[in-house]
C-alpha cells in the first residue's frame, strides 16, 4: 500500500497538472508497475523511495520513451 505521504504527492501532482491544462489523465492504481498519473504525452511517477532501488524506474522511463511519452518524477 502507499504511504500517506505518496498518497499526498499523487493527488497534490494530479491536481496541479489539471490545473496547468492537461485535464486527461488516468490515476493508476498502486502496484500494478505503470507510472502513478498517465497523460497523452506524459507519464508522472511519483517516488519516495529512490534512495533504495532505481533499476525499475529505468526500466519503466525506457519503456514510456518508446511510447513517445515523457517521464516527470515527482520525489
Amino acid at each position: 500500500n502507499p504511504s500517506g505521504l505518496h498518497t499526498y504527492l499523487l493527488y497534490g501532482t494530479a491536481d496541479v497538472i489539471f490545473r496547468k491544462g492537461i485535464t486527461k489523465f488516468d490515476i493508476m492504481p498502486s502496484g500494478v508497475g505503470t507510472a502513478d498519473i498517465e497523460a497523452k504525452r506524459y507519464a508522472f511517477e511519483v517516488e519516495t523511495g529512490l534512495k533504495n532501488d532505481i533499476s525499475d524506474i529505468k526500466d519503466r522511463i525506457t519503456e514510456y520513451r518508446k511510447q513517445g511519452k515523457e517521464t516527470i518524477i515527482i520525489t
